[in-house]
């Protein structure tokens, strides 16, 4: 019999219970409030915002999501990966399921 500690770990380390793992990038000035919640990390509040401040002056760079309050260091490295601020929307969630 495997150790509680064990199972637990292995339970946590399942990338299915994460979330679904996203492929794609999100075009900050282009994208509807239903892909910018599929970001990590970003409600419905923080996708108002981003709409709000790209109304107001188009982004140029990705990291000028900082801007928004509660967007901080931690949030814009894991949505680094999936911002774009040319191009298409292109993100989707993968199936974790096999």
């Amino acid at each position: 019999m495997k150790p509680i500690w064990f199972m637990i770990a292995t339970l946590s380390a399942s990338p299915c219970l994460a979330g679904p793992a996203l492929e794609g990038q999100v075009n900050i000035n282009t994208a509807k409030m239903a892909d910018l919640v599929k970001l990590p990390g970003i409600g419905p509040k923080k996708a108002a915002a981003i709409v709000r401040l790209r109304e107001r002056k188009a982004f140029t760079r990705p990291v000028q999501i900082r801007r928004i309050k509660g967007i901080g260091l931690r949030t814009y490295k894991k949505l680094l990966p999936h911002l774009a601020v040319v191009g298409e929307t292109n993100l989707a969630a993968q199936d974790c399921r096999r």
